[in-house]
């Protein structure tokens, strides 16, 4: 099997609502740093009063049917001649005020060279 030629992340941006979307950029964004920084760690952490102030999303409740879209999409990577679907999260959970979240490692391989396009 060959490398990976192409990485895409099309159905978070076409898929979710505007609140999820905010949300999934948060946890990709934090995810990509801890990772850059420090190597990939499986288990991720974002402060729920981050998530809330950056996505504009008003609470608990709406943060969660937030993750729920975020669950429903698939990364589409590509591999020598064929297409793999993976999910964004492997795990995830709200705890003391913390959203912590673990990736498949194929999707945590793949996040410290890539960005949204248009977001940097």
């Amino acid at each position: 099997m060959g490398g990976i030629k192409e990485v895409s992340f099309s159905a978070f941006v076409s898929n979710l609502s505007p609140a999820a979307f905010a949300c999934f950029k948060v946890l990709l964004d934090t995810a990509r740093d801890k990772i850059v920084q420090a190597g990939p760690q499986g288990e991720y952490e974002a402060p729920l009063a981050q998530l809330l102030e950056e996505s504009a999303i008003g609470d608990v409740e709406a943060v969660a049917s937030s993750i729920k879209e975020i669950i429903q999409c698939r990364v589409d990577v590509k591999k020598g001649e064929f297409q793999y679907f993976y999910p964004f999260l492997s795990s995830v959970r709200i705890e003391g005020g913390l959203i912590k979240y673990g990736m498949f490692q194929e999707i945590e391989s793949l996040l410290p060279n890539y960005s949204l396009p248009g977001t940097g």
